[in-house]
């Protein structure tokens, strides 16, 4: 069976009527699924596979994969597959801020739902066109921004504030920042997000270096200490992406990229098997003039 081709779809409420191997039917509708969400997020129909069912001429030992009816899915019964499946990482994520499986299908997730949103937003006359034509590029540069402020506030923010050391959350984070920057250049929503960011970074690292100094008075003038290293990193990411902006004046400017250099100082420190990275990315700044 290839990925292209269809299996005949019949649900099975008990497993023993299904001969084939339960392992090959699984990584077959895995690798479907998110192919076809993928395909169908932006039409109106889609496909969801689910057990195959057996040839009455097969000898018991494979599942039959022969391409034939599937089941057409209405728009809005994709919105809700898409829906619930990001639901459910949500749950999952709050459950464990260190799930990464989670996080990781979150992303694959995060394009599904914009189209989503954005679908489900020209359909009640709040945004695109009443012909059909696909939303402008200023509305799906907002839906973008606003989906990503949400994953800051509602996600990341918790999940970073309570493991500032698990490097899980962080990677999210550098994939929201990355998935949000506008092709066109750095916008207004989008920096005053990375300032929001900068911000509650910041008073992380304030909080991390009070609870590093209290009962041990020698701790204040090191590092802030191993916990801090994520979040050093995340706001050299978020400060260096501020400096690609055509916003800033240049005493903003200087300021900003003085700041990234105290990050990189500070991840000499705290990291020293990537201390040579963190040399290179300072000589790099100071060779760019940025």
């Amino acid at each position: 069976c290839t990925a292209v081709q269809h299996a005949d779809m019949a649900v099975k409420s008990d497993l023993d009527l299904f001969n084939g191997t339960w392992s090959s039917w699984l990584n077959y509708s895995q690798g479907m699924m998110g192919a076809q969400l993928s395909q169908s997020a932006g039409s109106a129909v889609g496909i969801i596979p689910i057990h195959p069912k057996q040839d009455d001429d097969m000898d018991g030992t494979t599942a039959s994969c022969v391409a034939k009816h599937v089941t057409p899915l209405s728009e809005q019964e994709l919105a809700e597959i898409i829906r619930n499946e990001w639901d459910f990482t949500t749950s999952k994520i709050q459950d464990n801020f260190s799930n990464g499986s989670a996080f990781h299908y979150r992303s694959k997730l995060l394009p599904l739902v914009l189209e989503s949103r954005l679908s489900s937003t020209s359909d009640d006359g709040g945004g695109g066109s009443s012909d059909g034509n696909p939303p402008s590029a200023s509305e799906r540069c907002d839906a973008i921004q606003t989906l990503a402020r949400e994953e800051w506030e509602n996600i990341l923010l918790n999940a970073i504030f309570t493991e500032p050391d698990d490097q899980t959350p962080w990677w999210y984070h550098r994939f929201v920042v990355s998935w949000a920057k506008p092709s066109h250049g750095l916008d207004d929503e989008y920096e005053s997000l990375l300032f929001e960011m900068a911000d509650s970074l910041r008073d992380l690292l304030e909080v991390e270096k009070e609870n590093d100094m209290v009962g041990n008075e020698e701790k204040k003038d090191e590092s802030k200490g191993a916990k801090c290293k994520w979040a050093y990193i995340g706001l050299h990411l978020v400060l260096s992406t501020l400096l690609e902006s055509d916003f800033m004046d240049e005493e903003e400017s200087a300021e900003v990229k003085e700041e990234v250099g105290e990050c990189l100082a500070e991840l000499m420190k705290i990291d020293l098997n990537r201390r040579e990275r963190y040399q290179n990315l300072a000589a790099e700044m100071a060779g760019n003039g940025a």
